[in-house]
């Protein structure tokens, strides 16, 4: 199973067409856009020959509102489609835990992990970001 993830930086709530572009020709069975930067409530758009699997868009920051950047979006190809479950999502759209029922080896499932940590947080943990902990 392959993976491709590109940080879009706005890119598929601006210009749809220009991802469509950047990705013609890649061979991938899943694909993950960081930054999509779609508000809620909007679709993502469609991407040939995917199936949107997950629209996460990043929430409005918690404290003194600001702009709506962030999100992610996994697109899985569409043969693949039937076998994706969304099993967790974090706090503000940060992340989000994927299976896909036997997608790899002998019929075994495969677990995906797509997370999004932005600027505003450099220098803190993981962990207080996306709302998860434990201790040591």
């Amino acid at each position: 199973m392959s993976v491709l993830h590109l940080n879009i930086r706005g890119l598929l709530a601006k210009d749809a067409l220009a991802v469509m572009q950047a990705i013609k020709g890649v061979e991938c069975d899943v694909l993950v856009l960081t930054e999509t930067w779609l508000r809620e409530g909007a679709d993502a758009p469609e991407l040939a020959g995917f199936t949107t699997s997950l629209n996460l868009p990043r929430t409005r920051r918690l404290q003194g509102g600001g702009p709506t950047r962030g999100g992610i979006a996994v697109y899985v190809a569409a043969a693949l489609a039937s076998s994706v479950t969304v099993l967790a999502t974090g706090l503000l759209g940060a992340y989000a835990l994927l299976r896909l029922d036997g997608c790899i080896g002998q019929g075994e499932d495969a677990y995906m992990f797509a997370c999004y940590m932005p600027p505003e947080q450099h220098g803190t943990s993981w962990e207080g970001h996306c709302g998860v902990g434990g201790t040591a």
